[in-house]
């Protein structure tokens, strides 16, 4: 399910430490941020306003993007994940058919009337190798 496209980007009022090695390329569109990363994965930030459709319909696109099919409950595939703002919900899988050797890392947090999502993506061993720096991002994240 893709964000429908007269909900407007949310305002970025929200900054984070780089993790080191990251280089932080300007946004577009619904993306804030955006980093590619080493062995060809790349990390989004994208804020939109209120609760996009929700953590379920979300993580079911993710999915979509990444050739699985949907799932009725998050549970036992998400996790939480600390940030300085609350507590983020986290999943991560690989992808199927023609996302073979493909692995996707996202966490969803809601910060008041905002959604964010932070989506890792890529070859399997390069999002293993970044996904400790989304988790250091998280853990540094602020309201601008």
């Amino acid at each position: 399910m893709a964000p429908d496209p007269s909900q407007a980007p949310a305002s970025p009022a929200m900054d984070w430490k780089d993790p080191a090695g990251w280089k932080r390329e300007a946004g577009s569109g619904f993306r804030v941020a955006s980093f590619n990363l080493p062995g060809g994965a790349e990390c989004s930030v994208v804020s939109l306003s209120g609760a996009a459709g929700g953590e379920l319909a979300n993580v079911n696109r993710w999915r979509g993007q990444m050739g699985l099919g949907d799932v009725t409950s998050l549970q036992g595939l998400a996790k939480p994940a600390k940030t300085p703002l609350g507590p983020a919900t986290l999943v991560e899988f690989d992808g199927g058919g023609t996302h073979k050797g493909r692995r996707m890392v996202g966490a969803i947090l809601v910060d008041g009337s905002t959604s964010w999502f932070f989506k890792l993506t890529g070859p399997a061993g390069a999002v293993e190798k970044a996904k400790p720096g989304l988790i250091q991002l998280l853990g540094t994240l602020r309201r601008g």
